[in-house]
């Protein structure tokens, strides 16, 4: 169980179900891609890849033949999932690691390292109680507990509406990423770099974990019938 083995994962979708952007990385490439067909002026903008949702899930299924998908929780799995049952695609099982169960496994297992995690304030200290508690075992507020850098742009529950405020943007200009208005633009690079971090944190984390115990790693992975 390698570290290159594992495809990190993350996709940045709305409470509707309705795709924004994905990103991967395994072993030393990384890429991200545009899922929204209405973000093309923004792919093409910044170079990203567009592919559909069916397309972009069906090149996972292709590289997890010979590797594990990692993701923070089992919302990846349960979208990848969805897609192929939705288009009957012949995907017997995928093997597959929440990370988050691992961090977990991890906090817990020391207790130490548990009061430490207990004694560190709220990630956002406006939010209210229901969205602290909440928010208590997001990735961002986990990766204080590990040599990460969060960016300042990071914030837990906005790159939906970040991506839509882009999405009105382009309607209101016919398409036109050029006359977007620069708060536009810094939303659609901030919706974009928060994707990236969150699945070039994995790697980080989970080089930690499984250093010290890669019993936390191989219990939170298995094999789920698709």
């Amino acid at each position: 169980m390698e570290i290159d083995n594992f495809l990190f994962l993350d996709f940045e979708t709305d409470t509707n179900e309705e795709f924004f952007c994905a990103s991967y990385k395994l072993g030393p490439i990384f890429k991200q891609v545009i899922l929204n067909e209405r973000l093309l002026p923004l792919a093409e903008h910044k170079r990203i890849d567009y592919l559909t949702p069916e397309a972009f899930i069906s090149e996972i299924i292709d590289l997890a033949e010979d590797s594990i998908v990692a993701a923070y929780s089992e919302a990846e799995l349960q979208t990848i999932k969805r897609v192929v049952q939705s288009e009957n695609q012949n995907v017997l099982s995928l093997q597959y690691c929440n990370m988050r169960a691992a961090v977990k496994r991890h906090i817990n297992s020391c207790p130490e390292r548990k009061n430490l995690f207990g004694e560190l304030p709220p990630f956002l200290s406006l939010a209210n109680s229901y969205q602290q508690k909440k928010m208590r075992y997001s990735l961002a507020s986990v990766a204080r507990l590990f040599t990460v850098n969060i960016p300042a742009m990071y914030h837990p529950g906005q790159t939906s509406k970040r991506f839509k405020d882009v999405l009105k943007g382009l309607a209101a200009k016919d398409g036109n990423y050029a006359k977007l208005t620069s708060t536009q633009k810094a939303k659609a690079t901030k919706a974009l770099n928060h994707n990236k971090f969150d699945v070039e944190v994995l790697p980080i984390i989970f080089d930690r974990i499984f250093a010290e115990n890669p019993h936390h790693i191989r219990r939170s992975t298995d094999i789920y019938q698709m």
